[in-house]
């Protein structure tokens, strides 16, 4: 970075790119449910998550491909993928760029992934009651 009588400059070429991502599956949810207390944090996720206009339908392959088309590097090359599936997935996203401690840009896509069967057992745990208009 050169230093010049105004300060200093940084491209704004040099960009950390992170993707961070929750996984709520069926094979994780009812523990998830069960550390967290059952019905009453059911309940706030299915609201919190109705409460989105922008939630996404997306597969597990679409989420890995929206993280190598925005950090540029192939998960597989890690590790396996949580995702790697062609499982359907409500999904919010969130994207936001910062500068960090270290005057580095930073891009980060951060999402809550939740399976279309993960979503059916929160529905179950969330045990919420069909309210009749008392009308016949």
């Amino acid at each position: 970075m050169p230093n010049t009588k105004l300060g200093t400059l940084h491209s704004a070429a040099l960009v950390e790119s992170r993707v961070e991502g929750l996984y709520i599956t069926e094979q994780n949810v009812i523990r998830l449910l069960q550390l967290s207390g059952g019905e009453e944090p059911a309940r706030r996720l299915l609201n919190f998550l109705s409460k989105w206009d922008e939630l996404f339908l997306l597969t597990g392959d679409d989420l890995d491909d929206l993280e190598e088309a925005w950090t540029g590097k192939l998960r597989a090359a890690e590790g396996a993928s949580a995702s790697s599936t062609s499982s359907k997935f409500y999904v919010l996203i969130e994207m936001r760029t910062f500068m960090n401690t270290l005057w580095t840009i930073v891009r980060e896509i951060t999402y809550l992934a939740v399976s279309e069967a993960a979503f059916e057992i929160i529905v179950k745990y969330a045990n919420f009651k069909i309210q009749h208009d008392g009308a016949n």
